[in-house]
């Protein structure tokens, strides 16, 4: 065989092991492994009385080895039939390694009285890959009276 046509040969076999990551930059488990893994750690309510602003406090967690920059979060309020009732899109600026963040949400001032579903999800456009992608979302009920 001519030495071109090895080299050739050789490249193709390295681009079939290893190219398709290195090219996409989607990584396995085999080809690397993430130093980020957020979490919604707590969510706390403001007075919960009907017509009084309403806002949440939420606690996001990196138990990652490095820190993180404008992980974007959704917060989300939903009526007691599963309707959307707010929605609220924002970025944690700083989430550092094996540390925490806290955000509060703005201010929902016409809460009627009801039975809501609060849904928070840290990085929800999957921006970031993690050790684990199951624990970035965090739900509760929520009664206003």
């Amino acid at each position: 065989m001519k030495q071109a046509t090895i080299a050739w040969i050789a490249i193709a076999v390295f681009l079939g092991a290893f190219g398709g990551p290195l090219l996409t930059g989607q990584h396995s488990a085999s080809t690397a492994v993430s130093p980020l893994d957020f979490s919604v750690k707590s969510v706390t309510y403001s007075d919960t009385k009907t017509g009084l602003p309403f806002t949440a406090t939420i606690v996001f967690s990196n138990s990652g080895s490095i820190s993180a920059s404008y992980a974007r979060y959704n917060y989300e309020v939903f009526g007691e039939f599963g309707n959307l009732f707010y929605s609220n899109t924002d970025y944690v600026q700083v989430l550092p390694a094996s540390g925490d963040a806290t955000v509060t949400t703005p201010a929902y001032v016409t809460m009627p009285a009801g039975k809501y579903t609060v849904r928070v999800t840290i990085d929800s456009d999957k921006n970031f890959d993690e050790l684990d992608e199951t624990n970035n979302k965090w739900e509760d009920s929520l009664v206003i009276k």
